[in-house]
């Protein structure tokens, strides 16, 4: 059986695009405060939903990402 061996950039890359998820999310929280005027503290309430969305929205990325990886994969030959 073959090993698989996760290299340091593998993990900031997708530590990187993981990032990057929890922030777009944390956005739209921000654009629904302003944009129903709602108090600020909705921040700290929802985080545990910000979480779930981040790694939903990182999932998604991901199979989009393996997605275009096979085509390429498929247009090489």
């Amino acid at each position: 059986m073959k090993s698989i061996i996760i290299t340091p950039q593998q993990i900031k890359r997708e530590s990187r695009y993981l990032f990057i998820a929890f922030i777009i999310v944390n956005l739209l929280n921000v654009y629904a405060i302003l944009t129903y005027q709602s108090q600020w503290i909705e921040l700290i309430r929802f985080l545990p939903l910000i979480l779930i969305l981040s790694l939903f929205l990182y999932a998604s990325i991901g199979l989009v990402r393996l997605i275009v990886f096979g085509f390429r994969k498929i247009i090489a030959r």
